[in-house]
């Protein structure tokens, strides 16, 4: 089933999601136009999933530099209007197909976060943030609890860039049930398909820099600067990634480090500053591990 998505072209995420429900693993909610949707219902139906779709359908807007990803919907639009996306609904059971859909559409994230899979202390902290956030572009990047390391199993950016181990934001970036629950993705994962295996858990293992609305960068080579009296990282900018274009990025992408110190934080470039910016506009996800 899994390599007849990923065929499909509809991104490894997505792909990696829609396998999961047709284990019985979770109940999987994503968009689909009604192309989309044409492309992968005989995937679905030929594996003996069930769907459920939307009552209606939504007209979707691209959240500011995060590369087409978004969390909100737009307008409501009839089921048989050309354009607009179904809300999917993918899984085993069509009783928790229907309780899915309703929880989603009353609101009750509590509810509709354990059909989806998500660990209850990611729910909690998610329901907690909520009205923090919602203001933002419904991001919870900046609210995610930051209080030691980055667990880069635990890292939610590669959703970002079409890859990513589990689909919810993590309580914290050490949350032991995201570490458990993206490394036995990785394991299901890897039984299929061994090289899609090693893509996605590359995208873990990536540093990564986030900024609201001015796009999200995956460093594949960063390492830190031990002479340096602040903490500071010295970077290849031809092995880095972005989601959006624009000045910042293009200020990051002919830089060669970035450091943190007082409260800002700055690029540089042969030693020489670039851009200076106040370091609470950005979230950095920053760590010494390696995988492959």
């Amino acid at each position: 089933m899994l390599s007849r998505l990923h065929e499909l072209d509809i991104g490894a995420h997505k792909a990696l999601e829609l396998y999961l429900a047709g284990a019985g693993l979770k109940v999987t909610r994503t968009v689909m136009d009604d192309a989309e949707l044409a492309l992968v219902l005989p995937v679905l139906l030929d594996s003996g999933v069930e769907i459920l779709l939307s009552k209606e359908k939504f007209l979707l807007g691209s959240d500011a530099g995060k590369g087409g990803y978004g969390n909100t919907f737009g307008a409501e639009v009839s089921a048989d209007h050309p354009q607009g996306y179904f809300c999917v609904y993918i899984g085993r059971d069509l009783t928790e197909l229907s309780e899915a859909r309703d929880a989603d559409e009353t609101g009750n994230d509590d509810k509709f976060g354990e059909l989806l899979g998500i660990p209850a202390c990611c729910r909690s902290h998610f329901s907690s943030q909520k009205e923090r956030f919602s203001s933002e572009q419904n991001d919870p990047t900046h609210y995610i609890k930051q209080d030691g390391e980055v667990v880069p199993w635990c890292s939610h950016f590669p959703m970002y860039f079409g890859y990513g181990l589990f689909s919810h934001f993590p309580c914290s970036v050490d949350c032991a049930a995201t570490k458990k629950l993206a490394m036995r993705n990785e394991k299901l994962l890897r039984e299929v398909s061994p090289e899609l295996a090693n893509t996605f858990v590359r995208y873990q293992f990536l540093n990564y820099l986030y900024s609201e609305y001015d796009g999200i960068f995956a460093f594949d080579d960063m390492t830190p600067c031990p002479e340096s009296t602040t903490p500071a990282w010295a970077y290849d900018n031809k092995r880095l990634e972005a989601t959006s274009s624009g000045l910042l990025s293009d200020i990051i992408f002919s830089c060669d480090s970035i450091s943190l110190a007082g409260g800002e934080i700055a690029f540089r470039r042969d030693g020489m500053v670039r851009l200076l910016a106040d370091a609470s506009n950005f979230r950095l996800a920053f760590h010494n591990e390696s995988r492959l």
